[in-house]
């Protein structure tokens, strides 16, 4: 089977239109035309029902059938390039979240100095959902990642490596939650304004899951991508927020105060394909952030 006729076969699914689709990889029409006719042939099914009175094609069951598969293969094919491209290659395309890579990655730095591992890093700044994504498609080689759930994904080999409470933070200023000593019901800090992280983090949709289960729309007067930034205004006593304790320390002066509805937490976990075979150089890196 030619890859290839996998190609324009995937592009008229999702074009249902033979002319469109030869423009697209700039060839003719009939070549289009024959590679469908190949597949059928190799398949024994009809895969498109041919409306040549507008110029359409329509899927069949067996055409949604085999693109499912299609798109699997060729999405094989990119990781396999990039797999093999990776062999020769003497560098480390490594992925790394915003707040991990400020507060979890600098623990490892010391040993991945030590290993003359850390020159070698090809840093990508992504959210994790992003990063995840990357990997799959061959992207990067690496990653360190949170999820707020256990990271369960096919074809994805991972290790947890830190768990950290998400936590509401308030300035030390704030007279009304200053005094607060044991964890908050959310209900009550419904009239506070919150400052808050975007969708580029997992905090932003375990912010959404606390109030979908409390029924409370909060006031947020600021979101962003920068932490630190976010803690400065908490400081200021601009607003509260809702962060992981990974992302605060001693010097941050906050107050960290869990709430009693959810307990959600930060999972932190190094990740790589089942499909690498790791490089020397890899392998180093894989121990040193999975058995620290």
């Amino acid at each position: 089977m030619n890859t290839k006729d996998l190609e324009y076969f995937h592009e008229l699914v999702q074009q249902k239109n033979f002319s469109k689709v030869a423009d697209y990889f700039n060839v003719s029409q009939p070549t289009i035309s024959q590679a469908i006719k190949r597949l059928e042939e190799e398949f024994s099914t009809q895969l498109f029902a041919r409306d040549h009175s507008h110029g359409i094609v329509q899927v069949t069951a067996a055409g949604r059938q085999l693109d499912s598969h299609a798109l699997s293969v060729l999405n094989g094919l990119t990781v396999a390039h990039a797999d093999v491209v990776r062999v020769h290659n003497t560098r480390i395309r490594f992925g790394l979240p915003p707040i991990i890579g400020n507060y979890l990655f600098p623990q490892f730095t010391p040993r991945l100095m030590q290993a003359n591992i850390l020159p070698h890093l090809d840093v990508v700044e992504h959210g994790s959902a992003q990063l995840l994504r990357m990997l799959r498609k061959g992207d990067i080689d690496m990653a360190l990642l949170g999820s707020l759930t256990p990271l369960r994904e096919m074809g994805i080999k991972s290790v947890q490596i830190g768990n950290y409470p998400l936590v509401i933070i308030a300035s030390q200023k704030n007279q009304r939650l200053q005094n607060i000593k044991e964890p908050v019901h959310f209900e009550q800090l419904r009239h506070e304004q919150f400052i808050a992280l975007n969708k580029e983090f997992v905090h932003y949709e375990a912010f959404n899951q606390l109030c979908r289960q409390t029924h409370v729309r909060p006031k947020i007067i600021y979101q962003g991508t920068d932490i630190q930034i976010i803690k400065t205004l908490v400081k200021n006593n601009l607003g509260i927020s809702y962060i992981t304790t990974a992302a605060i320390n001693a010097h941050d002066q906050l107050l960290q105060i869990p709430v009693t509805e959810m307990q959600q937490s930060l999972n932190c976990y190094c990740v790589i394909r089942e499909s690498a075979i790791l490089r020397p150089i890899e392998q180093q890196a894989w121990e040193i952030f999975t058995k620290h």
